[in-house]
């Protein structure tokens, strides 16, 4: 009787410490899924595609990230591959139709958005899964230093009778949709010029080409310093820091907040417990000082954003492409 009663105590306690000990790794296994980190990523090089050519600010912006990503790569590198083609298509492409294992990452731009939606591509905006946002920059219209207008109410008064002619960065690019957005909120109507770049809309600008254009001031730094061009107008909720004299469109009745973004991005399937680490990492080196600092002496504000506010700002693109796009298939 007493063996019978000493097993049976045994096989209690031990139904007691399995159970326990299953709960402990049940609550472990549910603790590591919710932190979802893959301790071993990175264990080599991460390549970043800027779909641009070199010296424009979306690879300026990346360049500079790359000088100091190490510490936080766990002593791994940023690799700089420019992809230039169609517009930024083909960098896109080249991200979107990689191995979701978060080596491969692109600079995400607000062509991201624009290009599926006014061009036949493999991808949609829906093919990157967002990280994080580290600049935005309010679209800025700038006249000749040679022009009569010098105000957002000059402008509005001679567009409104003339047929002026905008020029930007090129066919669908952010510089384009918001001048179309202007041109829609405003009931008006422009004579488009697009050149090929930045820089070489701030030729045409110097030599009188075109009556006006669309540009932000990182882009446009150099040669407002120099006076070379006039600044009018800022679509921003205020005005900007480097140009406290520049209105706002806000300022005169026009609600319009619009502006390109850059970002970093990796293909839709990459793991959730990559992505993870991938939000630390450049959650990290957006908001180090060092990289703040380098960004500000090349004329551009960081600005970050978490994967949620991203998001937004991708969203928020989208529906200004939607209200603009039947312009664009007139054109």
């Amino acid at each position: 009787m007493r063996k019978i009663y000493f097993l049976l105590v045994i096989s209690i306690l031990s139904v007691l410490v399995i159970g326990c000990n299953s709960e402990n790794s049940s609550e472990n296994t549910e603790e590591g899924n919710s932190s979802n980190i893959n301790s071993d990523f990175p264990e080599e090089d991460i390549t970043t595609v800027v779909p641009y050519s070199t010296g424009g600010a979306g690879d300026i912006s990346i360049r500079i990230m790359a000088d100091l990503e190490s510490e936080y790569l766990k002593g791994n590198s940023m690799v700089v591959d420019n992809i230039d083609g169609a517009g930024g298509i083909k960098g896109q492409t080249e991200v979107a139709t990689a191995e979701p294992d978060g080596y491969t990452l692109l600079e995400l731009t607000t062509s991201a958005v624009n290009n599926p939606m006014i061009e036949d591509t493999e991808f949609d905006i829906d093919s990157f899964a967002p990280i994080a946002m580290f600049s935005f920059e309010p679209e800025l219209l700038v006249v000749p230093k040679s022009s009569d207008i010098d105000s957002i109410e000059d402008f509005l008064d001679y567009a409104k009778s003339n047929e002026i002619s905008v020029n930007t960065s090129g066919f669908g690019t952010s510089h384009h949709i918001g001048a179309l957005v202007l041109e829609n909120e405003a009931d008006l109507k422009f004579n488009y010029v697009h050149a090929d770049s930045g820089g070489d809309q701030i030729q045409q600008l110097m030599g009188d080409h075109a009556e006006a254009g669309f540009l932000t001031y990182g882009s446009a730094s150099e040669a407002l310093e120099e006076e070379e061009i006039k600044p009018i107008g800022v679509m921003s909720d205020e005005r900007i820091e480097q140009l406290p004299e520049t209105e706002t469109f806000e300022e005169n009745d026009l609600d319009i907040e619009y502006g390109p973004f850059r970002a970093m991005a990796a293909p839709k399937d990459t793991p959730e417990d990559v992505l993870n680490q991938l939000y630390d990492m450049f959650d990290g080196i957006i908001n180090d000082e060092d990289f703040k600092n380098k960004m500000e002496d090349s004329g551009y504000e960081v600005e970050y954003g978490d994967k949620e506010e991203l998001q937004k700002q991708m969203d928020t693109q989208t529906e200004f492409m939607e209200d603009v796009l039947p312009m664009l298939e007139e054109e």
